[in-house]
């Protein structure tokens, strides 16, 4: 297969090129021929020095001829067979120079997208290092988190922790939100204070040789629950244990969500917080606007890795599971309008751990 790879800018590394090559350096194109590779380098904006080393670093990794812009324009034009690439080719800086060339942008980033589903020893070594140190970041942000500080500040505990630990990339950026904030599922970090009492929600992850680690959890600023906070707390925590009694090989993940969306429906019922005795479609509609994100995803490379949907579980996969109910503005007759109005300042709750699918069942990856 001849191929034509391109790496990336910094902070946008290709993740099909990290998992083809081994390599995460940027600015890098390579071309394997039958019996020659050539290495280009995009220099623009580097200082000679950059120029140097990454040029060294690139002939390290991949053993072949550097050339310039306008050999690799001549290379690429010679070629009679096709070449295979990554989608993110039509974003390298020479596109429009051989953009008309037979380049299939699309055969081997699909047939990777599958094949990366499923993680080698070394794959997993690097989650479960990520989730190691998310997990300790996690817990040193609980200790340490104290009414009167900002949800930036509180983030920052998060990041400063897991740079100590030689973690010095985020998987995605932090989510830090606390009562109403909490039920907006991307919330960015504010200078809003959190107050005594307040509910805090956590989405929080690194990277570890360029693999992901995804967490969340919920938790009260002030070390103790209010009653409130306590019951919707174990509510949840009941629909998640639920959920992980159902994850083994072979499970379809869509059966998994049905049940678990049920489960999280009866506890909900328990709360007063939506009428019983739903009609099976009336109450799968309630519950997906009471829970408007799926219940888990692949994380590998990317958080959502390769963005594919989990179908059926299988031994090595890593995947998240995440149940979450949230207190947003739902138009809905199902609803216990008086018992939701009393939780709606609490805003929302998610709890997530990052999964391996194993012979048996599952492994924990976050502790």
């Amino acid at each position: 297969m001849n191929t034509i790879l391109y790496s990336g800018p910094p902070n946008q590394i290709e993740p099909n090129f990290i998992y083809f090559t081994n390599c995460d350096l940027p600015h890098v194109t390579l071309v394997t021929l039958p019996n020659k590779r050539y290495i280009h380098i995009n220099t623009e904006n580097l200082s000679p020095q950059q120029r140097t080393e990454l040029s060294q670093k690139a002939q390290y990794c991949f053993q072949g001829e550097v050339i310039s812009k306008s050999t690799l324009a001549k290379v690429i034009s010679q070629q009679e067979q096709p070449l295979f690439s990554f989608k993110n080719l039509s974003t390298h800086p020479q596109w429009p120079s051989f953009r008309n060339q037979d380049i299939d942008l699309y055969e081997l980033s699909d047939e990777l997208s599958y094949k990366r589903l499923q993680k080698d020893k070394s794959e997993i070594q690097a989650i479960q290092q990520a989730c190691q140190i998310t997990s300790k970041a996690m817990k040193h942000l609980i200790k340490h988190a104290k009414p009167g500080m900002t949800q930036k500040q509180v983030a920052k505990l998060f990041t400063d922790s897991i740079q100590k630990q030689g973690a010095h990339e985020l998987a995605f950026p932090s989510i830090v939100a606390h009562n109403q904030d909490n039920q907006h599922l991307h919330h960015k970090p504010t200078d809003s204070v959190i107050t005594e009492g307040s509910f805090v929600l956590l989405d929080l992850g690194c990277k570890y040789d360029n693999y992901c680690s995804d967490m969340s959890r919920c938790f009260p600023i002030s070390g103790k629950f209010t009653p409130q906070q306590a019951l919707l707390y174990k509510a949840l925590d009941k629909t998640f244990h639920y959920a992980l009694s159902k994850i083994k090989p072979g499970a379809h993940w869509n059966h998994i969500t049905l049940s678990t969306l049920d489960k999280l429906y009866q506890e909900c019922v328990k709360l007063h917080l939506v009428k019983a005795n739903l009609n099976p479609s009336d109450k799968l509609t309630l519950m997906k606007q009471l829970m408007p994100h799926s219940l888990g995803h692949h994380i590998g490379l990317e958080t959502h890795d390769c963005n594919e949907d989990i179908v059926i579980l299988e031994p090595t996969m890593v995947i998240t599971l995440e149940p979450g109910l949230y207190f947003q503005d739902i138009q809905s007759p199902h609803i216990n309008r008086k018992q939701w109005n009393q939780f709606k300042s609490l805003g929302g709750i998610r709890l997530e751990d990052t999964l391996l699918i194993t012979q048996q069942g599952y492994k924990k990856l976050t502790k």
